[in-house]
């Protein structure tokens, strides 16, 4: 049998949900970014969602929390030049919130710049606190 690796990331949605099919079933597909470090860049990760995590409502500029199996494949950048792509299977999946940084950016005026504000903040709970 071969090693199998499970990690627990976390990291913002960057691209998705993209409707796809794996082994007969309705999937989604999300990517995020992972932070490494201050002296390297975000490592790139393909998310697949099963559906039983139907009701995780993810969407660009999430932030969300992945535990699943993770796995690395050799492929091709659009040069032609060699690079590792990495995906997460998602066992356990948690959205911790929402960036409403777009729709702050988009108020115009006082009143309803403090209303989005005001939910971010309310949208921004962890489960369990």
């Amino acid at each position: 049998m071969a090693d199998v690796t499970y990690r627990t990331l976390a990291g913002f949605v960057y691209s998705g949900p993209y409707e796809n099919d794996a082994g007969g079933k309705k999937i989604q597909k999300v990517y995020i970014s992972v932070p490494m470090g201050i002296h390297e860049d975000d490592l790139r990760v393909a998310v697949t969602i099963w559906p039983s995590h139907k009701n995780a409502d993810v969407k660009v500029g999430d932030y969300i929390v992945v535990n699943g199996k993770f796995e690395g494949y050799e492929s091709q950048d659009q040069s032609g030049k060699p690079e590792t792509k990495w995906s997460i299977s998602a066992n356990k999946l948690t959205v911790l919130g929402h960036d409403m940084a777009e729709e702050e950016v988009r108020a115009t005026d006082k009143v309803q710049k403090e209303a989005v504000i005001k939910k971010r903040n309310e949208d921004f709970t962890i489960p369990g606190l």
